[in-house]
């Protein structure tokens, strides 16, 4: 899959009723492409030394803040 390719709101969030049991069965690699980009935008978000915010551009920093920032998926019922 080309990076390139993959729009912000197809970057989607795996959710799960419980927590033993993965979702989604099969992982994709639009999947591990949308967790990797989220794993970016946390690191963003929580840069309090600068250390990833120093070097990389105003527009990409405001690109990833829009993101969803959870780490891995939510937990939800």
């Amino acid at each position: 899959m080309d990076p390139s390719l993959l729009r912000t709101d197809d970057i989607a969030v795996a959710s799960t009723v419980t927590p033993k049991i993965p979702q989604p069965p099969v992982i994709t690699q639009k999947a591990v492409l949308s967790h990797a980009l989220r794993h970016l935008a946390f690191l963003i978000a929580t840069d309090k030394n600068r250390i990833y915010t120093q070097v990389i551009s105003e527009e990409t920093k405001t690109r990833f803040m829009a993101l969803d920032q959870e780490l891995a998926g939510r937990i939800s019922g």
